[in-house]
């Protein structure tokens, strides 16, 4: 079993910058697995079957078909290896789900049905999981920072017209105190609203969820920064945004028109950017908000 806790940790430190070596990594995990089974643990056609499984295994190239060898292993386990037998995810599209589907027969196996330190393995597959988790939601960020970086000229012009005619759709909507128009937009599969506030002012709005991870949500706001300090006029400035729900916020800043006048930045669309926390996640809230002054 040394074997398995060897590939754990080389996809732990290699992953995030080699795909490839995830799919080998994991692959290895779950092969040393299937061949630590003790005997009596197994489904009796588990003998005659272990060979084409191990061969299916070495062909595997993808996340799915990954998982397709997790699913035919776990159902070779008999029910007497389990302490309950987990209910494993039939579909999966990355590598996160096939290795939490591992996790989860690790986790559910009855110590003496491997021949190996059981609970080390199952906290060194936890750890696959959520190093697997991160490389994922680090490249959503990207994503999602292009997607904005993409838009934003558009977005904006439109809040300089009142209104955002050519951005919002439809009727306006209520939820709860809020109202809100929906829009044609998309940033990274997230559909942004345009929100009507107390004030009668509208605007554009999206968030982007970094979960549990305070340090993704630093680095979110820094691409966006860097995004928007080079995107909007070089008669803005950035500020402190002391909006009340960002209060003791990790992060939040406003770029608006520079003046000593509160009319002339009032008549000016701003952007901002701020951190939410709800629960124990971390909500990276994007605003682009007309001016507050109608012309």
């Amino acid at each position: 079993m040394a074997k398995l806790l060897w590939c754990v940790l080389f996809l732990i430190s290699f992953a995030p910058a080699h795909g490839q070596t995830a799919t080998e990594s994991l692959r290895n995990a779950i092969k040393e697995i299937g061949e630590s089974l003790e005997k009596g643990f197994y489904e009796k056609s588990w003998k005659k079957e272990k060979p084409q499984w191990l061969s299916d295994l070495a062909s595997a190239q993808n996340a799915m078909q990954l998982n397709d060898i997790v699913l035919r292993l776990d159902q070779s386990i008999a029910d007497k290896g389990y302490q309950s037998r987990p209910t494993l995810i039939k579909k999966v599209q990355t590598f996160v789900g096939t290795s939490e589907n591992v996790f989860l027969i690790c986790n559910q196996l009855v110590p003496e049905s491997i021949a190996g330190d059981l609970k080390q393995i199952s906290l060194h597959v936890e750890q696959i999981c959520n190093e697997l988790n991160l490389v994922i939601l680090k490249s959503e960020i990207q994503k999602f920072s292009q997607d904005f970086n993409n838009q934003f000229d558009q977005i904006f012009e439109d809040a300089k017209s009142i209104g955002f005619l050519k951005t919002k759709k439809g009727e306006i909507k209520s939820l709860g105190k809020s109202k809100f128009y929906s829009t044609n937009n998309k940033i990274n599969g997230i559909a942004p609203q345009i929100i009507l506030d107390e004030e009668n002012n509208l605007r554009f709005c999206v968030r982007f969820s970094c979960r549990e991870n305070v340090n993704l949500a630093k680095e979110l706001c820094s691409l966006l920064e860097n995004i928007i300090k080079h995107k909007v006029p070089k008669t803005y400035q950035r500020a402190r945004d002391f909006s009340p729900e960002y209060a003791k916020s990790i992060y939040a800043f406003i770029w608006e028109f520079e003046s000593e006048k509160f009319i002339e930045i009032a008549k000016k669309p701003t952007v901002s950017v701020g951190v939410l926390k709800e629960s124990s996640n971390f909500l990276v809230e994007v605003r682009i908000m007309e001016p507050v002054f109608k012309r």
